[in-house]
């Protein structure tokens, strides 16, 4: 508690201090055009620190991303469709809260690489499983018999012989 009354106080001091040099006129560099260093008591610098600290934020440009095994960091801005058809193992391991630091754009071209990658790894597992297939337990039923030929019919008989006629009497 009296920690936070002392970093008001030091606040406070500090501001009125600037507030004095600004109506004062004079500006932060002497005759010389030198910088004038500000005197503050070595006790008030001390109880300033922690107030004045900042943590380093972490830079949202790049994400970390661990591919078989191997951490790569990757720059956001070079996440596209050409980059992830070159680096498909590297587009698909993005997930999670990675994926938020991404533009939509950039989410659909990590998408589709999860979804041809796992279409990739799909495939040649087809293959080996049509290929190492067991036979069967049950034999195969025996092919059905062709259709027997549509009977042909019946030769007609062959016409009469013509029958020679009787001459013509007078």
């Amino acid at each position: 508690m009296r920690a936070e009354y002392l970093i008001v106080a030091v606040l406070v001091l500090g501001g009125g201090a600037a507030l004095a040099l600004s109506l004062a006129g004079e500006d932060r560099n002497g005759a010389n055009g030198e910088p004038v260093a500000t005197a503050t008591a070595p006790s008030e610098a001390a109880e300033t620190t922690p107030a004045q600290t900042k943590m380093p934020a972490p830079s949202g440009r790049e994400i970390t991303v661990r591919v078989e095994g191997k951490r790569t960091t990757v720059r956001v801005s070079l996440i596209d469709s050409r980059y992830c058809k070159d680096r498909l193992e590297l587009c698909s391991a993005i997930t999670g809260a990675k994926v938020a630091k991404l533009s939509p754009a950039q989410r659909r071209v990590v998408k589709r690489a999860r979804t041809k990658l796992r279409r990739l790894r799909a495939r040649p597992r087809r293959r080996d499983e049509e290929q190492q297939a067991p036979p069967p337990s049950t034999p195969a039923p025996a092919p059905a018999p062709a259709p027997a030929p549509a009977p042909t019919p019946a030769p007609a008989p062959p016409p009469p012989e013509p029958q020679p006629q009787p001459a013509p009497t007078t």
